[in-house]
């Protein structure tokens, strides 16, 4: 359910022009560049004190992300790295894969996406490669975009 809330989350903001004129014109070189104005935003605005973790203390803040700590801290060292972050990241856009893929072939359909209005309604902006399907790759991009879209309207 959180996936799909995630998911849905991503579609609402994909929903705005500027943001799909962002997304259409971004490849994906610089979609892994984060723009200037997202500066203090991610990993290193959790890392407080720059030691290259993140502990309890700095998520204090972030009610989700402290609800989830034990969760996300696999190694169970008592603070999250990096990878432990990526791995987190890619374990929920993996189980939104799965949930959307019910034909399980790797990708998501037209007719899978049916089922969900906005996806659907943004399918070909999304699909970038314009093969017909939504891949892992696209979504995830799709994703970013709007994720730096949000972030660089925050202060």
């Amino acid at each position: 359910m959180k996936l799909l809330k995630f998911v849905f989350s991503i579609l609402t903001v994909l929903g705005t022009s500027a943001t799909f004129n962002a997304f259409a014109q971004t490849t994906s070189a610089a979609a892994s560049a984060p723009p200037a104005a997202m500066k203090g935003h991610g990993f290193a605005a959790l890392d407080k004190n720059g030691d290259g973790v993140i502990s309890r203390d700095e998520v204090a803040a972030r009610p989700r992300l402290v609800k989830m700590f034990d969760k996300l801290d696999t190694n169970k060292d008592g603070v999250l790295s990096k990878d432990e972050m990526k791995a987190a990241k890619e374990k929920m856009h993996d189980r939104h894969m799965a949930r959307m893929d019910t034909d399980r072939d790797g990708k998501i359909s037209r007719a899978e996406a049916a089922s969900h209005p906005k996806l659907a309604k943004n399918f070909d902006r999304i699909d970038t490669n314009g093969d017909g399907y939504l891949s892992k790759e696209e979504l995830t991009a799709a994703h970013e975009v709007v994720h730096k879209a949000r972030m660089a309207k925050q202060p």
